[in-house]
């Protein structure tokens, strides 16, 4: 599936990433389909616009929406999204850290990377220092 997500057809490359997207929904603590879905949602680098907004979309709800400060820290949501941040930050990939750069210049641009700074920043020294 991750395979499809670089697909010639527009109309395939979303639905590979929608599909991915559930199949981490139903599987959020694989670790296989977690890299998966990373190397998918790297897609924000893809040459169609709508491409780029559906990955937005996508990591925003599956990874930003779920970072919280440590203190508040429990769901299955939010473990789901500081793994994934924990791959990203061991990953030695160069289109993966041009997509969360990506991400990062978006986030900053709608003003959500103040709030999400505040609550990375409690997750230094813990499990998750990592991806902090």
């Amino acid at each position: 599936m991750q395979e499809r997500c670089s697909d010639p057809a527009l109309s395939v490359r979303k639905q590979a990433l929608q599909s991915l997207t559930d199949l981490l929904d139903t599987f959020s603590q694989n670790k296989l389909i977690q890299k998966s879905w990373l190397d998918g949602v790297s897609l924000v680098l893809d040459v169609e616009s709508s491409v780029q907004s559906k990955c937005l979309e996508v990591v925003a709800s599956t990874v930003f929406s779920n970072l919280v400060s440590y203190d508040h820290f429990s769901t299955d949501d939010q473990k789901m999204a500081w793994s994934l941040l924990n791959i990203l930050a061991e990953a030695n990939n160069v289109q993966l850290c041009q997509f969360f750069q990506k991400i990062c210049q978006h986030c900053g641009k709608t003003g959500v990377l103040k709030t999400l700074l505040t609550a990375v920043k409690s997750h230094i020294a813990t499990e998750n220092n990592a991806g902090a």
